[in-house]
C-alpha cells in the first residue's frame, strides 16, 4: 500500500511538472512591448474620458480591442502580427456600434430618438415633412473622436531588451459638425409651455471610422429649443455626423412647439443652402426670422385646438 502511495505522489509530480512547463512554453502569444499615445491639438482641451484601441489582424480573424481609461494612451503588450489599426473614444451613450467584427463596415450610428426633446412625446408619432418618409428620428449625438493608420502595421518584438517599447501616435480628429439655430421675433412663446424643439432633416446617419466617410442613410436629428431671455426668440444646438450630401435631399429645419392648451403645432423652414454652404467647415449657425406660434383657446377666443393633431404653418425664409 505504501509502493501505491509512493506511486501516485510521484505521477502526481510530474503531471504537475509537465502542465505547469507547457503553460510557460504555450503561454498564448509571443507579445511586444507597444506604448499607445494620443496628440490632442485639435481638441482646445476637450478630452474624452476613454478611448479604444482596435486591431484587426491581416488573416481576417477575430479583432483585438484595448481600453484606456482617460485620453492619454497606455503601454500595452500586444500579439506579434500583422493589423490595422484603428482608435476611437468610447465614453458616448447615443451613439451605436453596427458590424464591429468586419473594419470596412464598422460603422458608428446616430442613436434612434425615442422622445421629443423635453417631453414624452413619441419621436415616431411626429409629422414628417415632404421627402423624408424614410428618414428615422435620431439623437444630437455625443463628441466623437476618431483616427486610424494608413495600412497595416507589423508589431512585433524588435529589441533583445524587452524592457525597450515602440510608439504608435494617433491623432484623433473632431467627426462632429455642430448646428446652432436662432430664431427672433417669435411670437405668443409664452404661450409653449409644453416645449419647443426642433429638427433637421437630410443628415447622415452613421459614419465608417476606418474608411472615414459617412454612411449614405439620411436621417432627421432632434434637439431642444430654449427661450432667449428677451422671451421673443428661441435658440438652439445640435450635433451631427455631418451632410452625408445625397442627391436630391434636402434640409428642413422644423419647429415643434406644444402650447398650454394642449395642442401641437409645427413650422418649418427650408435650410438646405445654409447646410450645404457652411456645414462642411465644422459648423454653421442659422439665424432666421418670424415664428407666429398661435395664441391657445382662451374663453372662446383665439384658435381652437386639435389636441391629438399636429397643425402645421408654413413659414418662408427671411434672412
Amino acid at each position: 500500500m505504501k509502493k501505491i502511495t509512493q506511486y501516485l505522489l510521484i505521477v502526481s509530480i510530474v503531471l504537475i511538472a509537465s502542465c505547469q512547463h507547457k503553460e510557460l512554453c504555450y503561454d498564448h502569444y509571443h507579445k511586444a512591448n507597444v506604448v499607445i499615445g494620443y496628440n490632442w491639438e485639435e481638441s482646445l482641451k476637450n478630452y474624452p474620458k476613454s478611448m479604444s484601441l482596435y486591431l484587426y489582424p491581416e488573416d481576417s480573424s477575430a479583432y483585438i480591442r484595448y481600453e484606456f481609461t482617460g485620453h492619454q494612451g497606455g503601454a500595452l503588450k500586444i500579439p506579434y502580427g500583422t493589423y490595422s489599426l484603428l482608435s476611437i473614444n468610447s465614453d458616448f451613450k447615443n451613439i451605436e456600434y453596427k458590424n464591429k467584427d468586419s473594419l470596412n463596415i464598422f460603422e458608428l450610428s446616430a442613436k434612434t430618438a425615442i422622445y421629443l426633446p423635453g417631453t414624452n412625446i413619441t419621436a415616431s408619432n411626429l409629422p414628417k415633412v415632404k421627402g423624408t418618409d424614410v428618414e428615422r428620428f435620431a439623437e444630437s449625438i455625443d463628441t466623437l473622436w476618431s483616427d486610424r493608420y494608413s495600412g497595416t502595421v507589423l508589431i512585433k518584438q524588435l529589441w533583445t531588451d524587452t524592457t525597450q517599447v515602440d510608439t504608435l501616435n494617433f491623432t484623433p480628429k473632431l467627426i462632429n459638425k455642430q448646428i446652432n439655430v436662432s430664431i427672433s421675433e417669435a411670437e405668443n412663446l409664452k404661450f409653449a409651455t409644453g416645449g419647443v424643439s426642433f429638427s433637421i432633416s437630410g443628415l447622415a446617419g452613421g459614419y465608417f471610422p476606418y474608411r472615414d466617410t459617412l454612411s449614405s442613410e439620411a436621417v432627421t436629428v432632434l434637439a431642444p429649443l430654449t427661450a432667449g431671455e428677451d422671451g421673443l426668440s428661441v435658440h438652439g444646438s445640435m450635433s451631427t455626423l455631418g451632410d452625408n450630401h445625397k442627391s436630391g435631399v434636402a434640409h428642413t429645419l422644423t419647429v415643434y412647439a406644444i402650447l398650454s392648451d394642449g395642442s401641437k403645432w409645427y413650422h418649418t423652414f427650408d435650410v438646405t443652402d445654409q447646410i450645404h454652404k457652411g456645414l462642411d467647415s465644422g459648423s454653421v449657425n442659422i439665424e432666421l426670422k418670424g415664428l407666429p406660434i398661435p395664441a391657445p383657446l382662451f374663453n372662446g377666443g383665439g384658435i381652437a385646438p386639435d389636441v391629438d393633431e399636429w397643425q402645421n404653418i408654413e413659414i418662408p425664409v427671411v434672412m
